[in-house]
């Protein structure tokens, strides 16, 4: 009654996968990959991102009132915004409380673009013409 049993490895690493991971891969090589197919999905719905209701104004140039704000609207997860925008999730939570800011510019610049709001709704003024 020997029953044999198949270990399962990790494509990427070859690392012996625990008999609880539904996953593929192992959790190194999926955090290094990326987002799951699902979270992708979920993501690449949100394409055309719709504008939000917010304007400077209602949030004021507070960056993490802005992002929690957007967030809230469009009903994502900080890890979802996260892979929207490129950071970490523990940096996307430390900005909405307003432990850390951005004050780089280009990086303002494409947050406002990604989440499809006006630059001047990330504290930046209007490009002189």
């Amino acid at each position: 009654m020997n029953t044999v049993v198949e270990i399962r490895r990790c494509p990427r690493c070859s690392a012996r996968l625990s008999r609880s991971n539904p996953d593929r891969l192992c959790g190194p090589c999926r955090r290094a990959v990326g987002p799951d197919d699902r979270r992708a999905a979920r993501l690449a719905t949100l394409a055309p991102l719709p504008a939000p209701e917010t304007t400077t104004e209602e949030a004021g140039p507070d960056l993490g009132g802005i992002l929690r704000k957007f967030r809230a609207e469009t009903r994502l997860t900080q890890q979802d915004l996260s892979d929207l925008l490129g950071l970490s999730q523990p940096y996307i939570s430390l900005l909405e409380r307003g432990k850390r800011t951005i004050r780089d510019v280009t990086q303002l610049r494409r947050i406002a673009r990604l989440l499809g709001l006006p630059e001047t709704a990330v504290g930046l003024l209007p490009l002189a013409a």
